[in-house]
C-alpha cells in the first residue's frame, strides 16, 4: 500500500451542497424557511451549517428585533390558520431557542450555526421545485428561523444573506 492509499473502508461517497440567497427584501411574518435541495442520489444528510445576515426594518420595535428560534423541519414547516401563516405544532419542527438580538445601530443579526445536532439523518429526500399535490410532504429537511415579531406582521426585514451547507452520503456522485 502506498503512502497515499487509505486502509479505511469508505462504503459511500459524500456530496457537499451549498446554497444561498441574498438581498431578499420580502421577508415578512414571524418565520422564514429554506429548503436545501439534496443530490438526487442522497441516502442520508450527515451535517448542516448555516450563515444568516438579516436586517430588521426600522419600523420593528427594538425589543422584537430578535431571532428567537432556529430549527429543522422534516416537512413543510407552515400551517395556515385563520388566514395567518404559523409554524406547525405537530412536532415536525425540531428547534433550539437562540434569542439572537440585532445590533441596535444597524438592526442586523449576523450569525453562523451548526444545525447537525437537530438533523434526522434519513430525511434527505429529493424533491423538484414543485411537490406533487398527492405526494406526502415528509422526509425533507427544511431550515426554519423564527423571529420575535407577532404573527401576521406585514414587514419584518431584509435577508442580506442566508447560506446553507450540508454534507450528504450518496450512492455515487454523478
Amino acid at each position: 500500500m502506498s503512502k497515499l492509499e487509505s486502509a479505511k473502508h469508505q462504503p459511500y461517497t459524500y456530496s457537499l451542497k451549498t446554497a444561498a440567497y441574498s438581498n431578499n427584501n420580502n421577508v415578512c411574518n414571524n418565520g422564514v424557511y429554506m429548503y436545501l435541495v439534496p443530490p438526487k442520489n442522497a441516502l442520508t444528510i450527515e451535517n448542516m451549517w448555516t450563515h444568516i445576515n438579516f436586517q430588521f426594518d426600522a419600523a420593528i420595535p427594538s425589543g422584537q428585533r430578535v431571532i428567537t428560534n432556529i430549527g429543522i423541519s422534516a416537512g413543510y414547516p407552515l400551517d395556515f390558520i385563520a388566514g395567518v401563516t404559523v409554524p406547525k405544532t405537530d412536532g415536525t419542527i425540531r428547534k433550539i431557542p437562540v434569542n439572537w438580538a440585532a445590533d441596535p445601530t444597524t438592526r442586523i443579526i449576523d450569525k453562523r450555526f451548526d444545525l447537525s445536532s437537530l438533523l434526522q439523518k434519513n430525511k434527505a429526500a429529493y424533491r423538484d421545485y414543485f411537490l406533487d399535490f398527492l405526494d406526502p410532504d415528509t422526509d425533507y429537511t427544511y431550515i426554519w428561523l423564527e423571529f420575535g415579531v407577532p404573527y401576521g406582521t406585514s414587514a419584518t426585514g431584509k435577508m442580506n444573506l442566508w447560506k446553507a451547507d450540508a454534507l450528504y452520503t450518496t450512492i455515487g456522485i454523478r
